[in-house]
């Protein structure tokens, strides 16, 4: 991503290759006409980078001069003056300030030093151009004839800061690395010129600080994360059925939940079993007094009790045979759904027509 300027001239800082993207852009024009362009990126550091500028829009629309000469400041020290013929390549890297015709001192993110406590902060004004990478761009006409080549030196740049510029949240400053080899290149002349350096066609400014730095003063946006709710089911009473079907009672509860049931028929069916002897006794006379005070009994009272008599009898098979199931059983269910377990059951008793009159 790089800055790009009305005019259709773009500027841009590479690292390892890429390029940095710019944050917060913004465009001006100033007096007598120059347009100012103005960005921030993420300083890195202890990485070499580069500067990069593309004419190829502007010179698509230009008219009349289309050289131009390349005014580089960092941290407002002028490092390198390059030019841009129009016969050449309408993109130009500028890797830093050179010490012969194909050799360069790399530009280099260091993180500041901060200079004593008995310096003297009283001794020159601020520098507020820390933190900058700017490119200033004139309009020119060059010589065609190169010239002999004459390396431009190394500039003393900034190391350390005050503490009045800590306070300013300055978190790099740009130094040079070890030499690189280049292209070779010339010098050329400059003919005549329709802007200046203080006043110029255009101004390209980044201003580089950290991460950190950028996010605390919201010019870089902070990361969120969005929340993701849970899905709602679209059949609710089926995720309920899966839900139980998932956490089922435990077998051993339920079990022992059937096996408590079973003995209290049991303990019931004693009971019922008891009064009903107790009644049949009662009545035939076990225990009362002997006289005249005794009812005689009839041939349907006769009846009635042996009916009852037939009921008790079974009623106690029917307890003992509950009584011999419980011994061995335990709980378990039995799933008389099989047809292994269906076996005839035949019963006396009376025969009911159902056919129709």
């Amino acid at each position: 991503m790089s800055l790009e300027s009305p005019t259709g001239l773009s500027v841009a800082v590479h690292i390892d290759g890429r390029s940095l993207p710019v944050f917060s852009p913004k465009h001006t024009r100033e007096p007598l006409g120059t347009e100012k362009s103005e960005g921030w990126i993420c300083s890195q550091v202890d990485k070499i980078y580069s500067i990069q500028l593309d004419s190829t829009a502007w010179r698509a629309r230009a008219s009349g001069f289309k050289d131009l000469q390349l005014i580089v400041m960092v941290d407002g020290v002028i490092t390198e003056k390059r030019a841009l013929q129009e016969i050449y390549s309408a993109v130009t890297v500028m890797s830093g300030p050179s010490k012969a015709a194909a050799e360069v001192w790399p530009y280099k993110f260091e993180k500041p030093k901060l200079q004593e406590e008995n310096h003297d902060e009283t001794a020159g004004p601020l520098n507020t151009a820390i933190g900058t990478i700017e490119v200033r761009i004139v309009r020119v006409v060059y010589d065609p004839q190169p010239k002999p080549f004459v390396p431009q030196g190394m500039p003393k740049m900034t190391s350390s800061m005050s503490e009045k510029q800590k306070k300013g949240a300055l978190s790099a400053v740009t130094q040079f690395g070890e030499t690189v080899k280049v292209r070779p290149t010339s010098s050329v002349s400059v003919v005549l010129s329709q802007d200046s350096a203080e006043y110029p066609y255009c101004r390209l400014v980044l201003r580089y600080a950290s991460k950190d730095i950028l996010t605390a003063m919201d010019i870089i946006p902070v990361e969120r994360r969005e929340r993701v709710s849970p899905p709602v089911s679209p059949e609710p009473e089926v995720a309920r059925v899966k839900q139980r079907e998932e956490s089922p009672v435990p077998a051993v509860s339920a079990a022992a939940d059937r096996l408590r049931r079973a003995r209290e028929e049991l303990e019931k069916a004693e009971r019922e079993n008891a009064a009903l002897e107790a009644s049949i006794a009662s009545r035939s006379g076990a225990g009362a007094p002997s006289g005249s005070g005794k009812r005689k009994r009839g041939a349907g009272d006769v009846k009635d009790e042996e009916d009852e008599e037939d009921l008790l009898r079974a009623r106690k098979k029917m307890e003992r045979e509950m009584k011999d199931a419980l011994k061995d059983y335990d709980g378990t269910a039995i799933d008389l759904t099989e047809e292994e377990n269906f076996a005839p059951v035949f019963v006396k008793g009376e025969t009911i027509d159902l056919t129709d009159d």
